[in-house]
């Protein structure tokens, strides 16, 4: 009977894991101000790995704020993995009447504002311009033109700023990653998710950012996390301990 409590004791623990929410990148753009020139490009975040950069076009201010029409984009190098499940969040106000913007996972880091933006792969459409339709859109695995995206749904751009987020999830391995798409006005509480978790037909990302085409606007914060469920040290050792008791036990 005590070995009995003793394994259910262990069970209890070793179920228990903890979800250590790994920070690979987080920016809030406390840079110098855009008026003293000080570019995003080269600039480290508040939190980086790997030593990594943000490689931006020069639009893009070290303080958040970009200008220009045709701005290009901002990434910062990143490969996902299989077996894991990867959070991507940004904050941006977008002013009304401009055209789009964009936000996500890419292939490449581009220093110029490219005409096909097939790079792009999981990654959120914003349409400033009611008469594009006026809403937050969402596509996946590269450009296909500007008919999906009037057909796609979304929420209202206006009021800005919005809090965007990207759910990679790799665990099903490689030929079934899935992007799910979520988005709210800063002020709200709750995300709504615009995209389910759809399966990826590109999985050939290298990096994450924005791409503020034909508009200005201003990024506030910017992050990615490996939100992976990962047993501590401790659960580990609980759940070969208590292995080990189960195997004394049948032997006695």
């Amino acid at each position: 009977m005590k070995t009995s409590m003793s394994l259910a004791a262990f069970a209890g623990l070793a179920l228990a894991g903890s979800a250590n929410a790994v920070v690979i990148y987080s920016d809030d753009f406390a840079g110098t101000a855009a008026t003293n020139g000080d570019n995003l490009h080269g600039t480290t975040p508040d939190t980086t790995t790997g030593g990594n950069t943000w490689v931006a076009t020069s639009e893009y201010k070290a303080d958040g704020t970009y200008t220009g029409i045709d701005t290009g984009p901002m990434t910062l190098a990143f490969t996902p993995v299989d077996s894991r499940e990867y959070t991507l969040d940004m904050s941006v106000t977008v002013p009304a009447g401009g055209v789009w913007t964009t936000f996500g996972f890419s292939n490449g880091q581009p220093l110029s504002t490219p005409n096909d933006v097939s790079w792009l792969r999981a990654w959120h459409l914003i349409r400033q311009n009611t008469a594009l339709g006026g809403k937050h859109h969402t596509s996946l695995s590269g450009y296909a033109g500007l008919t999906p995206y009037l057909a796609t749904g979304g929420i209202d751009v206006q009021p800005s700023p919005l809090d965007l987020r990207i759910v990679l999830d790799t665990t099903g391995g490689t030929g079934n990653w899935t992007a799910a798409m979520y988005a709210k006005a800063a002020a709200s509480p709750t995300y709504i998710e615009v995209r389910a978790a759809t399966t990826l037909t590109a999985v050939d990302i290298t990096s994450v950012g924005y791409f503020g085409r034909t508009t200005s606007g201003s990024i506030t914060s910017f992050s990615l996390s490996d939100n992976t469920v990962i047993p501590e040290p401790s659960t580990t050792a609980l759940l070969g301990l208590g292995g080990l008791a189960l195997i004394l036990r049948r032997r006695k």
